[in-house]
């Protein structure tokens, strides 16, 4: 019996390396209820979606976020989201929730404004573990 449950799954649907959104069904409702509350977090829309009965963590609203061109980092000038996946920076994550204009952030990526005031992020020069502290 035990061995029917671990093969299992693997005989019942193919192998991928991308699924869908979780919260593609829920589009509509995600991005009307993000354009009335605008300072929402992304673990109080996710807490807001369990109570609809629909699981899932506040990194995959991000995710599905980011991909309807939703977010609320100023980083746009420099940087484009298909070239950040990956990429090493230098952010503060223990804050507590903060309104930042019409948003509610939880994390603080650093960085430095150019001679236009645009933002250019700090990033490691060398190859280290994530979650290291900065001092």
């Amino acid at each position: 019996m035990e061995e029917a449950r671990y093969t299992r799954g693997s005989q019942d649907r193919p192998i991928s390396g991308h699924r869908p959104f979780a919260l593609v069904e829920h589009t509509n409702w995600v991005l009307s209820r993000v354009s009335e509350k605008s300072d929402l977090s992304l673990r109080a829309l996710a807490a807001e979606l369990a109570e609809r009965g629909i699981a899932v963590s506040s990194y995959a609203v991000w995710h599905f976020l980011k991909a309807q061109g939703i977010t609320s980092a100023q980083i746009t000038d420099h940087y484009k989201l298909e070239d950040l996946p990956g990429r090493e920076v230098a952010a503060v994550v223990n804050f507590p929730p903060k309104q930042i204009g019409k948003f509610m952030s939880e994390i603080l990526t650093l960085g430095f404004p150019d001679s236009e005031g645009k933002v250019v992020m700090i990033q490691p020069t060398q190859k280290i573990p994530n979650g290291g502290r900065l001092f």
